[in-house]
């Protein structure tokens, strides 16, 4: 059932213990969303309490620490950023049918909860809470900008991707009104590598390949790859931006190999042209027209093909 955005403000204002759902290998968004939403319940006096199934990257820390953390048995279970209750990651999977409202920005394939508000045309979740919290009448703290700012520059890219809109711009700044340190976080999300990134970085671009008249790139890396240079989680974060920022790439392929399965992590991003979120369904993955998800149960000369075969169908659309 869909709610509206005041109907949904009136059932958290009638509750008092809340949890909220992020999905596995949280990002900017599902963080921003969910500690923001937190730190702003827990600022009305209630119990609230951010679930994550695995581990944040550390620059992302800087938001738990807003919260305090607490011990309840919740009433009412929030998911914030989840388009699938299998993207809850193993930990969180426990949670799958106890979900009450989900608030979300993807177009998802089925309706997991009683409640839901799905904006598909926001660029990011944390729009949607920004609205949320405004709906609540609650005050919303520099703390709370600052979350909600690093979700959404995060999911816009620092608002450089085509899911950017004028409301996007309109509430960074309120934002940055509101005391959001903006500088420092830009800073912190894209300009700051580690030197094992860097290292990564060049390991990938030596084994990049082109396809169909050089409109595909891919790139590769794996378990090994990682190891070797030291990196860690955090220093594969942003490594799918790569491909899609060479010159007359329309679709750039990240394959990461899965620390857990066997076989890789396909990350798809377009330069606005290619919907690969249809790419990515194919396999059970999905997100965004822009930037999708899936994983190929393959090894990787097998899953390359694979996933190239399906991107070779999509460009004959266009």
């Amino acid at each position: 059932m869909t709610k509206t955005l005041a109907e949904i403000a009136q059932i958290l204002n009638n509750s008092n213990n809340i949890y909220i759902l992020t999905h596995r290998s949280p990002d900017g968004d599902t963080l921003g969303s969910g500690y923001g939403l937190c730190l702003a319940l827990q600022k009305m006096h209630k119990n609230a309490k951010v679930l994550n199934s695995d581990n944040i990257s550390k620059n992302f820390l800087f938001m738990k620490e807003y919260v305090i953390e607490q011990e309840f048995e919740p009433e009412l279970i929030v998911s914030v950023d989840l388009a699938d209750t299998i993207l809850l990651g193993e930990k969180l999977s426990v949670y799958k049918d106890k979900i009450d409202i989900c608030i979300d920005h993807h177009k998802s394939r089925y309706e997991f909860a009683p409640i839901n508000y799905i904006e598909p045309d926001s660029a990011a979740t944390t729009e949607i809470i920004y609205l949320l919290l405004t709906e609540m009448h609650i005050e919303i703290t520099r703390d709370i900008a600052n979350c909600l700012y690093t979700g959404l520059a995060t999911d816009t890219g620092c608002f450089k991707y085509n899911n950017t809109t004028v409301r996007s711009f309109l509430i960074a700044s309120s934002l940055m009104n509101l005391g959001a340190e903006c500088s420092k976080i830009n800073r912190i999300m894209f300009d700051t590598k580690s030197r094992e990134r860097l290292e990564l970085e060049k390991t990938v671009l030596q084994n990049i390949k082109f396809y169909y008249n050089n409109k595909v790139a891919v790139v590769y890396y794996t378990k090994n790859m990682v190891e070797e240079i030291g990196a860690t989680d955090d220093d594969t974060a942003g490594i799918a931006s790569i491909p899609n920022q060479i010159e007359g790439v329309l679709v750039g392929v990240t394959m990461k190999e899965d620390k857990e399965r066997s076989g890789y992590k396909i990350s798809l991003r377009s330069s606005g042209s290619v919907d690969v979120s249809k790419i990515c369904e194919t396999f059970g993955g999905g997100g965004h027209k822009n930037a999708s998800g899936a994983f190929i149960g393959k090894p990787l000369e097998e899953a390359r093909e694979t996933i190239i075969a399906e991107i070779g169908k999509q460009l004959e659309l266009y």
